[in-house]
């Protein structure tokens, strides 16, 4: 984020130009050079919105050369190490012509930096060539002395810079190098950069001038699979770049093939051990994850943190990364029993917390996930008290992402366990706050605004709950290629919700969407496809629509029983399964069934969340029992059945049966 921009705040770009993608450039090409970002990442992160844009708009960050010297030893040994550097010369090549570029590009007045990504890779070229660069005013002892090294036959050390143009931005690579044969790799950058990246953005480079984001990138990365000859780990080194720069357009089989391609070259020359090969793997695996690619990011997750634990040892913080990814991708796939897979997150999360501290980012993503995880598991109690726990002990700001991310969660956690005054206040903080900064057509913005309108669904305020769906449901079209692995499933609460209260045709509407937008995969499914593929086989009760529901509640029906084989959920499927061979008369079949189902409910009702309402579900199982006996010609079982349901309504004096429940 520009200096304009923070200063702007959320909503339209306004007056931002190409001299904002500078700034983005000035800031990944600082990172580049001296291995850390302007501002100090962990600062800037435990601060809040306002407090973020604040340093943005108005703290001057160091030069590279001189945030460099103020790491730690370890820390600069390691940066000078991966550029093929010592450190003194490191220092000293950054200081003067890249440390001004780089400069130019953070310049807080947009006015003084370069007009263009053109303007900038032309001063690059300069420093490249030891002619004079622009970036700073040239004194006559400047001139001679970049004269002197122009025509200088030996040098004493060659550096080259990396430099590839995606976004309007420039990722650059910096190597420097202390032999001939490192030199050859770092030219062999230069050549990519100023030969296939460069020159593209050059107004004459084609005929269509408005060269998009997408072509740019798709350019490069079809110039770097055709190009031979490169050395293998400059290209490892590019195609690592290009799959962060895909995963943060969530381009994610874009970044996979970028990352697939940097993983065989560094396993070939640098090991399979070996961190940068780790990275890529990580960044593999991540892009696998969120493009729902579940069956292939498990063994991936197994084999990094196997690898990870052996070669870095357990605490390392590359290793708890593989640790956090693996726990999040068991879950999502439901493979796992939870018995087995709660007592992992539970050893990730403590070591987590002794390493990285109970307030680091990643811990508190873990206890997010965590938290997750027993909402899904039918452990609201656990799930509550956890994310409770989390956010008493937090010390970020209330307004801080991460601390959106918790809110949103618990909110979610006491929907579930029907206390929807708490849910309503979680989620209406966590939409104002994530509209306040994402903006309204974020898919996260969306997905507040659809926890918070099935919380106002089920308290019946449907004046507050009418704008938030039409809103979701109005952007539909622009979110139709968004993978996202959580949206899916509010679309369809929502839905239910809706049904719950009798608006057929609008649960319709969202739960057709919901089950659209899930990624199916022939080979593997999302652990709440069962919820999803349920809540539609419901609606179609409603809507007579039999021969759907049944084919729908099987197969929900059979993910149910893999996965929670002994909760009573599996049975309030088996319930709606009857319902739908009733429906086509087909009672033979209905009737063991929904004997099975009416047991499985009462003897397991504790298990089912609040929100569900077991007494309502068990007296619809009996009412399912006598309307089958009746239809089928049956008046001495219909009679008994009779007999039970109306015991069970005076226990259950609470229990009211609600519109449009099939």
């Amino acid at each position: 984020m520009s200096p304009e921009q923070a200063a702007m705040g959320p909503g339209p770009a306004g007056d931002i130009d190409t001299r904002s993608d500078i700034y983005s450039l000035g800031v990944l090409l600082y990172e580049l050079l001296a291995g850390i970002t302007p501002f100090d990442a962990k600062e800037l992160m435990s601060q809040d919105i306002d407090s973020m844009r604040k340093t943005i708009r108005e703290k001057e960050p160091q030069r590279p050369s001189t945030r460099l010297a103020t790491l730690g030893a370890d820390q600069l040994t390691t940066t000078a190490e991966r550029r093929s550097a010592d450190t003194s010369k490191l220092l000293h090549q950054l200081q003067g012509d890249l440390d001004w570029i780089v400069m130019k590009c953070l310049e807080k007045d947009r006015q003084r930096r370069y007009d263009t990504a053109n303007g900038l890779a032309a001063d690059l070229k300069r420093h490249l060539d030891n002619e004079p660069v622009l970036a700073r005013p040239p004194s006559a002892a400047y001139k001679f002395q970049k004269a002197f090294r122009r025509n200088k036959l030996v040098f004493s050390a060659a550096a080259a810079v990396a430099v590839a143009l995606i976004l309007g931005v420039i990722v650059s690579a910096w190597q420097v190098v202390r032999a001939k044969r490192a030199e050859a790799d770092a030219k062999a950058a230069l050549h990519f950069i100023h030969d296939d990246v460069l020159s593209q953005a050059s107004p004459g480079y084609q005929a269509n001038r408005d060269l998009t984001v997408r072509a740019l990138l798709e350019s490069i990365a079809g110039r770097l699979d055709q190009a031979t000859g490169r050395p293998p780990l400059v290209e490892a080194s590019i195609r690592q770049t290009l799959g962060s720069v895909y995963t943060e357009l969530s381009d994610y089989p874009g970044a996979a093939r970028q990352y697939e391609g940097a993983l065989r070259l560094q396993r070939t020359h640098l090991g399979k051990s070996h961190p940068d090969t780790l990275r890529s793997l990580y960044g593999l695996v991540m892009a696998r994850w969120w493009n729902g690619d579940l069956a292939q990011a498990e063994p991936l997750t197994r084999e990094g943190l196997e690898i990870s634990t052996r070669a870095l040892g357990e605490r390392d913080p590359l290793t708890l990364q593989f640790m956090q990814a693996r726990a999040f991708v068991m879950m999502t796939l439901g493979e796992m029993p939870w018995t087995e897979l709660e007592p992992f997150y539970l050893k990730a999360l403590k070591l987590h917390q002794e390493v990285l501290g109970t307030n680091d980012l990643g811990t508190l993503k873990l206890i997010q996930g965590l938290s997750h995880g027993y909402v899904i598991n039918w452990q609201e109690a656990k799930a509550e008290s956890l994310t409770v726990e989390a956010l008493a002990r937090s010390q970020l700001a209330t307004n801080h992402p991460q601390t959106s991310m918790l809110t949103i969660a618990l909110g979610w956690t006491y929907a579930q366990l029907n206390q929807l005054e708490k849910a309503e206040d979680l989620a209406r903080r966590s939409w104002v706050l994530r509209r306040s900064i994402l903006g309204k057509t974020n898919s996260r913005t969306l997905s507040s605004a659809l926890i918070l309108a099935t919380v106002y669904v089920h308290q019946q305020q449907f004046d507050q709950a009418e704008p938030l769906t039409a809103e979701a449901l109005g952007q539909r079209r622009s979110l139709a290629g968004i993978n996202d692995l959580y949206l899916p499933h509010q679309l369809s609460e929502l839905g239910w919700a809706y049904l719950e209260q009798g608006q057929v045709a609008k649960a319709a509407e969202l739960c057709d969407w919901g089950l659209q937008a899930m990624p199916r995969k022939p080979d593997v499914s999302h652990v709440m496809l069962p919820r999803i593929i349920t809540q539609l086989g419901a609606v179609r009760l409603a809507q007579e629509k039999y021969s759907e529901a049944e084919a729908l509640l099987r197969e929900s029906s059979r993910l149910a029983e893999k996965r929670w084989p002994d909760v009573a959920y599996r049975y309030y499927v088996m319930s709606l399964l009857v319902a739908s061979l009733a429906g086509q008369k087909n009672y033979t079949d209905a009737e063991p069934l929904l004997l099975q189902s009416c047991q499985g409910l009462q003897q397991r009702q504790a298990s089912l969340p609040p929100i569900l309402n077991a007494p309502r579900r068990i007296t619809e199982a009996h009412e399912r029992l006598v309307q089958l006996y009746d239809a089928w010609g049956k008046p001495a079982q219909a009679a008994a059945w009779k007999q039970k349901l109306a015991a069970f309504q005076q226990t259950n004096q609470s229990v009211e049966k609600k519109p449009g429940q099939p």
